[in-house]
Protein backbone atom coordinates (compact mmCIF):
# COMPACT_ATOMS: atom_id res chain seq x y z
CA UNK A 1 0.00 0.00 0.00
CA UNK A 2 1.19 3.35 -0.99
CA UNK A 3 0.53 5.99 1.58
CA UNK A 4 -0.49 9.46 0.36
CA UNK A 5 1.90 12.26 0.95
CA UNK A 6 -0.26 14.17 3.16
CA UNK A 7 -0.48 11.03 5.53
CA UNK A 8 3.03 10.21 5.37
CA UNK A 9 3.27 14.41 6.81
CA UNK A 10 0.98 14.15 9.05
CA UNK A 11 2.95 11.43 10.53
CA UNK A 12 6.37 13.08 10.55
CA UNK A 13 4.78 16.05 12.14
CA UNK A 14 2.99 14.24 14.98
CA UNK A 15 6.47 12.42 16.15
CA UNK A 16 8.12 15.73 15.94
CA UNK A 17 5.80 17.26 18.36
CA UNK A 18 6.23 13.98 20.58
CA UNK A 19 9.84 14.49 20.18
CA UNK A 20 9.77 17.61 21.64
CA UNK A 21 7.51 17.17 24.56
CA UNK A 22 8.93 17.29 27.89
CA UNK A 23 10.79 14.23 29.53
CA UNK A 24 8.96 13.37 32.78
CA UNK A 25 10.36 15.60 35.85
CA UNK A 26 12.68 13.92 38.27
CA UNK A 27 9.54 14.43 40.93
CA UNK A 28 7.61 11.92 39.05
CA UNK A 29 10.11 9.14 38.93
CA UNK A 30 10.52 8.86 42.68
CA UNK A 31 9.07 5.97 43.78
CA UNK A 32 6.17 5.72 46.28
CA UNK A 33 6.40 3.91 49.02
CA UNK A 34 4.46 0.39 49.19
CA UNK A 35 0.71 0.52 50.08
CA UNK A 36 1.95 -2.21 53.42
CA UNK A 37 4.21 0.55 54.62
CA UNK A 38 0.97 2.84 55.37
CA UNK A 39 -1.13 0.21 57.33
CA UNK A 40 -1.73 -0.56 60.25
CA UNK A 41 -1.31 -4.63 61.74
CA UNK A 42 -4.62 -4.45 62.47
CA UNK A 43 -5.37 -4.08 59.27
CA UNK A 44 -3.48 -6.68 57.67
CA UNK A 45 -4.85 -8.98 60.39
CA UNK A 46 -8.02 -8.87 59.37
CA UNK A 47 -7.72 -9.51 55.94
CA UNK A 48 -5.56 -12.70 56.47
CA UNK A 49 -6.40 -15.84 54.46
CA UNK A 50 -6.61 -17.71 58.10
CA UNK A 51 -10.05 -14.93 58.73
CA UNK A 52 -11.14 -16.13 54.90
CA UNK A 53 -11.10 -19.79 55.66
CA UNK A 54 -12.73 -19.01 59.32
CA UNK A 55 -15.66 -17.13 57.78
CA UNK A 56 -16.23 -19.72 54.98
CA UNK A 57 -16.42 -22.69 57.62
CA UNK A 58 -18.42 -20.50 59.96
CA UNK A 59 -21.05 -19.56 56.81
CA UNK A 60 -21.15 -23.23 55.91
CA UNK A 61 -21.79 -24.89 59.26
CA UNK A 62 -24.78 -22.00 60.16
CA UNK A 63 -26.20 -22.61 56.76
CA UNK A 64 -26.29 -26.50 57.11
CA UNK A 65 -27.53 -26.21 60.66
CA UNK A 66 -30.72 -23.85 59.29
CA UNK A 67 -30.79 -26.64 56.03
CA UNK A 68 -31.19 -29.45 58.27
CA UNK A 69 -32.33 -28.52 61.89
CA UNK A 70 -34.20 -25.19 60.73
CA UNK A 71 -35.96 -26.90 58.31
CA UNK A 72 -34.20 -24.70 55.62
CA UNK A 73 -34.95 -21.53 58.10
CA UNK A 74 -38.75 -22.17 57.62
CA UNK A 75 -41.27 -22.31 60.77
CA UNK A 76 -44.04 -25.29 60.06
CA UNK A 77 -47.25 -24.24 60.95
CA UNK A 78 -49.45 -26.41 59.41
CA UNK A 79 -51.11 -29.58 61.52
CA UNK A 80 -50.82 -32.70 60.21
CA UNK A 81 -53.54 -34.60 59.51
CA UNK A 82 -55.76 -36.12 61.85
CA UNK A 83 -55.03 -39.49 63.26
CA UNK A 84 -57.38 -42.45 61.60
CA UNK A 85 -59.04 -45.21 64.09
CA UNK A 86 -56.27 -47.78 62.88
CA UNK A 87 -53.67 -45.25 64.07
CA UNK A 88 -55.20 -45.63 67.25
CA UNK A 89 -56.56 -48.95 67.66
CA UNK A 90 -53.28 -51.15 65.71
CA UNK A 91 -50.92 -50.35 68.51
CA UNK A 92 -53.41 -51.76 71.51
CA UNK A 93 -53.86 -54.44 69.02
CA UNK A 94 -50.30 -55.62 68.81
CA UNK A 95 -49.91 -54.95 72.56
CA UNK A 96 -52.37 -57.25 73.48
CA UNK A 97 -51.22 -60.01 71.09
CA UNK A 98 -47.65 -59.41 71.87
CA UNK A 99 -49.15 -60.36 75.37
CA UNK A 100 -51.33 -63.60 74.30
CA UNK A 101 -47.82 -64.87 72.65
CA UNK A 102 -45.99 -63.80 75.40
CA UNK A 103 -48.28 -65.92 78.05
CA UNK A 104 -48.31 -68.96 75.27
CA UNK A 105 -44.63 -69.20 75.52
CA UNK A 106 -45.05 -68.95 79.57
CA UNK A 107 -47.37 -72.10 79.08
CA UNK A 108 -45.24 -74.03 76.81
CA UNK A 109 -42.06 -73.86 79.00
CA UNK A 110 -44.07 -74.80 82.28
CA UNK A 111 -45.55 -77.93 80.56
CA UNK A 112 -42.06 -78.62 79.11
CA UNK A 113 -40.72 -78.63 82.73
CA UNK A 114 -43.20 -80.60 83.33
CA UNK A 115 -45.05 -77.77 85.88
CA UNK A 116 -48.57 -76.96 85.88
CA UNK A 117 -50.31 -74.37 84.36
CA UNK A 118 -50.77 -70.80 85.98
CA UNK A 119 -53.83 -69.63 86.86
CA UNK A 120 -54.96 -66.25 86.37
CA UNK A 121 -57.69 -66.49 89.54
CA UNK A 122 -60.71 -66.41 87.50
Amino acid sequence: MKMRKAAVLTCGLAVAVCATLPAATLAQATVQPFPRNNVRGSALAARRPGIWVQSGIATHVQRTDAALNAFGGITITQVGPEPTIRDAVLPALVEVFLGAVDQLSLIIQTLIRGGTLPTTGT
